[in-house]
């Protein structure tokens, strides 16, 4: 019998520099349809389309999207991307951090000054 399997992208983005510890002490969010459930952490606002999960803190200075698609590992979903339509520029080189999860960081001028975006990927495999 053949499996099928899903692959769930978790894709946090953070607006200034540094590095977040998420607790998991908040609520489980799931999507039936997709097949996944997770624990959202604690204090983060969670709305939910037909797309996946959209999380924010309460500074709005955090966001961490999760959703399900079809790319098989951080190559396919890199090749996808597309940094130019979405106003993004590059900065140095997408960082493997082992496994399926890797990191990049952007940026993007706006009238209000510079946003730096720090994205942190992981792919999960749900079967």
């Amino acid at each position: 019998m053949k499996k099928i399997s899903k692959t769930l992208l978790i894709y946090v983005s953070i607006l200034s520099f540094g590095i977040i510890g998420f607790a998991q002490t908040g609520r489980t969010l799931s999507d039936q349809s997709a097949g996944y459930s997770f624990i959202a952490p604690a204090g983060f606002t969670a709305n939910k389309n037909e797309q996946g999960f959209a999380l924010v803190d309460s500074t709005k200075t955090y966001f961490i999207i999760v959703m399900s698609h079809r790319y098989n590992d951080a190559k396919s979903f890199a090749a996808d991307a597309n940094l130019e339509r979405d106003g993004l520029t590059l900065v140095g080189d997408v960082q493997q951090l082992g496994g399926n999860d890797f990191a990049f960081r952007t940026y993007k001028d706006t009238p209000q000054g510079r946003v730096i975006i720090d994205k942190q990927v992981r792919i999960n495999f749900v079967t």
